[in-house]
């Protein structure tokens, strides 16, 4: 049988190697979901306190100034695999996917800007991604006129339509919006230069 403890947060010990990053966006949405559903997931710990999986929470409930929060902790865990739990706790999820055409039923009527919760990227953040995930690729030496450009292919028809009403793009593609950002006028279809040195 699970345990839960009610713990101070300010007792708990955030892992110094964690290696995923929480923005003050991401805190400031726990917060927000804490203060409307409770604290529905606890953290994980180890027996002396260590978090293992949790550090978004407990960094949001440290910010409501919380005297406690539910903690399970998981004993017996080696070191090797306390760190595993770390990542898999975060990765495992990652690979789940939306079902966009069912989504878009269950939150037609739903309010979720409260939580600062837009479930379809904004294109700032889809370039933020791209300038992200090109870290330790080739270098690009772009001409003076040049001008960012990507192309975003949706898995649904659902997603993006919904994606280009919010965003102001006309929708003549199904499935794939070609555009530039910033948002700018296309002189011309050349595409990026690469420069091999």
């Amino acid at each position: 049988m699970i345990e839960l403890k009610h713990i101070s947060p300010d007792s708990l010990k955030p892992y110094k190697r964690n290696a995923r990053v929480h923005s003050d966006r991401q805190i400031k949405q726990l917060v927000a979901s804490i203060k409307e559903f409770g604290f529905t997931s606890p953290v994980v710990i180890d027996e002396k306190k260590n978090v293992i999986a949790g550090h978004g929470r407990l960094a949001a409930a440290k910010r409501l100034k919380l005297e406690t929060v539910p903690c399970v902790e998981a004993k017996n865990l080696t070191t090797k695999q306390a760190r595993s739990l770390r990542i898999a706790d975060n990765k495992i999820a990652e690979s789940a996917i939306w079902d966009f055409d069912l989504l878009k039923e269950e939150i037609k009527d739903l309010d979720l800007s409260a939580f600062g919760l837009d479930i379809l990227p904004s294109i700032g953040e889809i370039a933020d991604d791209v300038e992200e995930n090109w870290k330790g690729m080739p270098e690009f030496n772009p001409p003076r006129d040049y001008f960012k450009r990507m192309v975003i292919t949706w898995e649904t028809e659902a997603e993006w339509l919904a994606f280009a009403e919010r965003e102001g793009i006309n929708p003549d593609r199904k499935k794939e919006g070609r555009f530039s950002y910033p948002l700018q006028k296309q002189d011309g279809n050349q595409d990026r230069i690469y420069i091999d040195e």
